[in-house]
């Protein structure tokens, strides 16, 4: 569109793809003391979106109560609001995972959450780019996502970022178990999402 309307400026203009302002990250996930989350003992799984279909986010829920029968216990805060809530609940109810599952509903600023987790968890059956993906890369939480554009291609960095599962509930909780259980992988992980989000800085 530029090239068609203001070919005369041409010269001056940049294009930066996908520009991700990291330091503002830091700031907004700092700004919140998280105080309920202090209760969570076991590791903790965030899930951010708005409730819905494409999100996917009871393959979460329902890989969560996989780990859980092999006594890998974790805490999933759902982050978001929308019409699918009411059936998820009923799946976390029908699962016997109330205690572990947490509905926050939604926030302004999810930062503050993603910070306190350990893993990031995307699901969806679609995606764009996705700046969550993103921002918990720049707060050096590793993530899990399923085979969506952006995420399990650039972002996930053939496995140096984030783990790519199939969209069925024993492969994500097998990919959750990974990270769970090889600190040293985890690690590395963190310090490679520092590293690569870098490549998408404003700066």
């Amino acid at each position: 569109s530029l090239k068609d309307i203001f070919p005369q400026y041409l010269n001056k203009t940049k294009i930066i793809y996908n520009a991700f302002d990291i330091e503002n990250a830091k700031i907004q996930a700092s700004k919140v003391n998280i105080d309920e989350c202090v209760r969570y003992t076991c590791p903790i799984l965030a899930c951010v979106g708005r409730l819905e279909k494409r999100k996917n986010f009871s393959l979460v829920i329902q890989a969560a109560a996989k780990l859980q029968k092999e006594n890998i216990w974790c805490h999933v805060l759902i982050i978001g609001d929308g019409e699918e809530r009411g059936d998820l609940i009923h799946l976390v109810n029908e699962l016997r995972m109330t205690e572990v599952v947490s509905f926050l509903g939604y926030k302004q600023n999810p930062l503050p959450y993603i910070q306190r987790a350990d893993i990031l968890c995307l699901s969806s059956f679609a995606e764009g780019f996705p700046t969550v993906v993103l921002e918990s890369m720049a707060l050096e939480k590793p993530f899990v996502t399923t085979p969506v554009a952006g995420a399990s291609e650039e972002l996930a960095d053939n496995g140096n970022c984030g783990l790519v599962a199939d969209w069925n509930a024993d492969d994500y909780a097998k990919k959750i178990k990974t990270l769970l259980t090889d600190k040293e992988l985890y690690d590395r992980m963190s310090t490679n999402c520092v590293e690569k989000v870098k490549e998408f800085s404003v700066e």
